[in-house]
């Protein structure tokens, strides 16, 4: 993405497919969730 951005007289148009374009409403209402679970192990993400 950066290459069409710092180049316009190169590229005429931009695109991204960004799997993560909605992080926030994909990920985000999990966190929680996790939080929780993750205190059964000390908070230790690699336990």
């Amino acid at each position: 993405m950066i290459t069409p951005i710092l180049r316009p007289d190169l590229f005429g148009a931009l695109a991204t497919h960004a799997g993560d374009a909605y992080y926030e409403y994909a990920y985000v209402p999990e966190f929680p969730q996790v939080v929780r679970n993750l205190r059964n192990y000390g908070g230790d993400i690699f336990r």
